[in-house]
């Protein structure tokens, strides 16, 4: 529970694919439940589609966890790669939000300890044989 909720410590790559694919997959399953539910939404002929309320509402229920566990997800990996959590605001700016996916997907995290606490185990290196 500790990888989706807090915003404390470092995860690495494998964690992070591991839960943003995990809670893809929720995300998709739930929207599609939502959907499924509420049956066909098809406008009458000259009218604008409406989303039924109860859907809008169902929606907001299940993106403000979702909104949640990715923040911490990324947060964590950005601690890994050695920033701090404001790093995250990048995403909102087109273009850098592409640097920030690729940085956090796939450069690895720092090998020692910083601010946020030592290095995953994925980084400990074998001992030498002397």
């Amino acid at each position: 529970m500790r990888l989706l909720f807090s915003f404390k410590g470092r995860i690495g790559r494998a964690k992070f694919w591991l839960g943003a694919l995990g809670t893809g997959v929720i995300w998709t399953l739930l929207f599609g439940f939502i959907f499924a539910t509420m049956g066909p939404i098809e406008p009458a002929p000259g009218q604008q589609m409406q989303i039924p309320a109860a859907a809008i509402i169902a929606m907001a229920i299940v993106y403000i966890p979702m909104l949640w566990i990715s923040l911490a997800l990324t947060i964590k990996r950005g601690h890994d790669r050695g920033r701090s959590a404001w790093w995250q605001l990048l995403a909102l700016v087109p273009f850098f939000n592409i640097w920030l996916f690729v940085d956090q997907g796939f450069f690895r995290g720092a090998d020692e300890a910083n601010e946020w606490g030592p290095p995953d185990v994925r980084h400990s290196k074998p001992a030498m044989a002397s």
